[in-house]
């Protein structure tokens, strides 16, 4: 992961942005009292939040699980 100071970041933060986008990578800001901020792109935030809530699910991961399983062995889902 990424990081640069508040100081660089606030200088051309158009440059951050497109770097953060470009490499899909999250950018850590470093602040000088240690409460850093760290900046995504909206692509990779939707998937972390979906990814979170599918792994919330235990019912809805274990089905999910069984399916790649089953996938993987030449299976659908509609047998």
């Amino acid at each position: 992961m990424a990081a640069t100071s508040y100081s660089n970041f606030k200088n051309n933060p158009e440059k951050y942005f497109e770097k953060v986008i470009q490499n899909c990578e999250p950018l850590i800001v470093t602040r000088k009292n240690d409460e850093n901020i760290v900046i995504m792109s909206e692509d990779e935030y939707s998937n972390l939040m979906e990814n979170l809530y599918i792994m919330s699910n235990n019912d809805y991961y274990n089905e999910l699980i069984q399916r790649k399983i089953e996938a993987s062995r030449g299976k659908s889902g509609n047998s």
